[in-house]
């Protein structure tokens, strides 16, 4: 009896000690992912903490890759991501961090004041989950897994399905956005409104000599839109049902988009 009972003794204590060797190896594998690469020299643009990298370019040449937020963007409830700063394409940084239930995504936009993130270019594949405003992008081919919070404004289109289906939104996550600036009959910028002002003004289109006069309300250009009394409406005018690829019914509002066109002389 007392053989048996050393022999358990001895098959436990092998049992504790794969255990902690377990564990132990467990956490030399994840301090692997965690531990810090070298710090790479970071520089202040506007809004943004940026470094040079060639890691998201698709020609391997340089870049800016917009880490986070500086303390002045974090100040702001209106974000901009340029497509160039200093002559140099930009990205916005993505890290995938490993933890026991899947993969976590750090954001460069961390600041819980956010209301709008512009980006009018193409950008790389990125997760735009540390905030829950609105993104308002000409890029919808380029953005996976939005938060639940977030709501994604597009170039009006009757036609969500291949957006839906191949960069994970859901039908809560995608809209049309109901203001949109034309430069030369090509969209310039677009924004979303419903009853109000237009707070936040786009730059100014520039064109080679010539001056930009302001934005007007038909292609004519005769009537200028005044940002000061001008209010957005948003029509609804009805529903669209469309189908996603992956079978799905869903419906689509249908807006009346109101239209800006640039007048220069």
């Amino acid at each position: 009896m007392q053989t048996d009972n050393k022999t358990c003794s001895i098959r436990n204590a092998k049992m504790v000690r794969f255990f902690f060797a377990f564990i132990l190896i467990v956490l030399a594998i994840f301090s692997l992912y965690s531990c810090k690469k070298k710090e790479v020299e970071t520089f202040v643009s506007g809004d943004f903490v940026c470094y040079y990298s060639k890691k998201y370019s698709k020609d391997n040449s340089v870049g800016v890759v917009i880490k986070e937020l500086s303390e002045e963007g974090k100040q702001k409830e209106v974000i901009v991501v340029p497509e160039y700063i200093d002559g140099y394409r930009v990205y916005i940084y993505e890290k995938k961090r490993p933890s026991l239930i899947s993969l976590q995504y750090t954001s460069a936009f961390k600041a819980s004041n956010i209301k709008k993130i512009f980006i009018m270019h193409e950008i790389n594949k990125c997760h735009l989950r540390a905030f829950s405003g609105k993104i308002i992008t000409v890029s919808m081919d380029y953005f996976l897994f939005p938060s639940s919070d977030n709501k994604v404004f597009i170039p009006y289109t009757n036609d969500f399905s291949y957006i839906i289906y191949e960069n994970s939104y859901t039908q809560e996550n995608i809209y049309n956005a109901n203001v949109t600036y034309y430069v030369d009959n090509e969209i310039y910028w677009i924004d979303d409104y419903e009853n109000e002002l237009i707070s936040f003004i786009p730059e100014e289109p520039k064109k080679e000599g010539k001056a930009f006069v302001g934005w007007f309300k038909e292609p004519e250009c005769i009537n200028k839109w005044n940002f000061e009394y001008d209010v957005v409406p948003k029509y609804i005018i009805g529903y669209d049902e469309v189908t996603t690829n992956n079978g799905e019914k869903i419906n689509i509002e249908k807006h009346i988009c109101t239209k800006l066109y640039a007048k220069f002389e």
